[in-house]
């Protein structure tokens, strides 16, 4: 085991707003290193409310879930409720959460003073840290930076050169509205330098932090797991006269590369393939209308619905421009769809077994990797590698692979 980055100490989860946070804690929980896991990421507030507000109704009946979730998990004496009133208080123990952390000055203050009154580390996610992690090197204790995705300085460069090539302005107004603003990024670079170590979940995440400064020791490779039990491999046959069925599973945005992939699929001509879009339209009308023939816009569904649609589908596609590491494409691998994804989309895709792995930017090699997959005995064999290459990645490993990188004992079990 490598040498303990927490120093014999518990830590403080803080991860807000992000779909692994729970299982981070897990993590520390599985190792007996779990001092405290705070969140207010079940209290749904309207943006103007912002910091910590009273908590709607209609958020209620989610947060009942989430708190029996983690009851179930062995995180309920664990879990922190962050609140800023005795209201917020009354109505969480309504729903049975029994300890809650007073955040009156805010979220960071609150961390920081208990990391430094018990003698913690603290695990936070980006953007969120810098002050926690200022405070915590004063008193000499360990700051783990959770950097879900590439470094922010890099995908802000990406994108702004996206948005030239669809004629398109990016200002700092653009940038603040897609959480790409110098401010956020001149944050996020302050909390690489605090940290004593930061957690990335793919190879192009690490690399993108690796050359932008921090030393490579220091960046380590996690990757997130994902629950994929609804989405099973159920074998779709394509016929000779049907075209292939490609779903895009997330936003419709430049940075996911949805109009690469339609530039492709358009150019295969009529009948080669059709695009299947979950997610929410987020690029301007006239961007999409173009391509209105080869594409069925199926708006933002629920995991249940969706793990039903996929089983409809030949293949996906994920073209991202960056990105950490996206649980669509483990749902979709675990539907047995071979998936065509960008070097630079984070995923666990082997180049030729599982789908194909092809440059950012390029519709042509799309284009041909869908070429490909229409090849049916081809993609049948990628399709069943692509459903056990997603059981390989289960949030159990994550469990025990967080906690290698950080030198610690895990009883978490070995996948199968």
């Amino acid at each position: 085991m490598d040498h303990d980055l927490l120093q014999g100490r518990p830590a403080v989860v803080a991860i807000r707003h992000r779909h692994h946070l729970y299982h981070t804690a897990m993590a520390y929980q599985s190792a007996v290193r779990l001092g405290a896991f705070v969140t207010e990421v079940y209290v749904h507030r309207p943006r103007r409310l912002r910091p910590f507000g009273v908590v709607p109704f209609k958020g209620l009946a989610r947060g009942a879930r989430r708190l029996s979730a983690y009851h179930h998990a062995g995180l309920s004496d664990k879990v922190l409720i962050a609140t800023r009133s005795s209201f917020d208080s009354v109505i969480w123990r309504l729903l049975g959460a029994r300890r809650f952390l007073r955040a009156d000055t805010g979220w960071v203050d609150a961390i920081a003073q208990l990391c430094i009154e018990k003698g913690w580390a603290c695990h936070m996610g980006r953007t969120h840290a810098v002050e926690v992690f200022k405070s915590l090197r004063e008193s000499g204790l360990p700051c783990i930076l959770e950097q879900y995705s590439t470094h922010p300085r890099l995908g802000r460069e990406l994108l702004s050169e996206e948005y030239a090539r669809r004629g398109l302005p990016f200002d700092e107004n653009t940038a603040e509205s897609l959480g790409m603003s110098m401010r956020l990024i001149e944050r996020n670079e302050s909390e690489l330098a605090l940290a004593d170590a930061v957690m990335v979940p793919s190879d192009f995440a690490r690399q993108s932090v690796i050359d932008r400064g921090v030393a490579p020791q220091s960046a380590h490779l996690v990757a997130y797991g994902a629950s994929v039990d609804a989405f099973g491999h159920r074998m779709t046959l394509r016929r000779d006269d049907e075209p292939l069925n490609v779903a895009f599973v997330g936003a419709l945005n430049l940075n996911k590369g949805i109009l690469y992939l339609l530039e492709a699929v358009r150019s295969l001509g009529a009948n080669a393939a059709h695009v299947h879009a979950f997610g929410h339209l987020s690029v301007p009308e006239k961007l999409i209308e173009p391509y209105r023939a080869w594409m069925t816009l199926h708006g933002h569904v629920p995991r249940d619905v969706l793990a039903e649609k996929l089983a409809h589908c030949h293949a996906c596609a994920l073209l991202s421009l960056w990105e950490g590491s996206a649980v669509s494409t483990f749902e979709c691998l675990a539907s047995g769809l071979p998936a065509v994804v960008t070097e630079n989309a984070g995923s666990v895709v082997r180049d030729g077994i599982d789908g194909f792995i092809v440059p950012a930017c390029h519709s042509e090699s799309v284009a041909e990797s869908l070429v490909k997959l229409r090849d049916e005995k081809r993609r049948q064999e990628m399709s069943r590698s692509a459903a056990g290459r997603a059981g390989e990645y289960s949030w159990t490993g994550y469990h025990r692979n967080l906690c290698r990188s950080l030198g610690l004992a895990s009883d978490a079990p070995q996948s199968r």
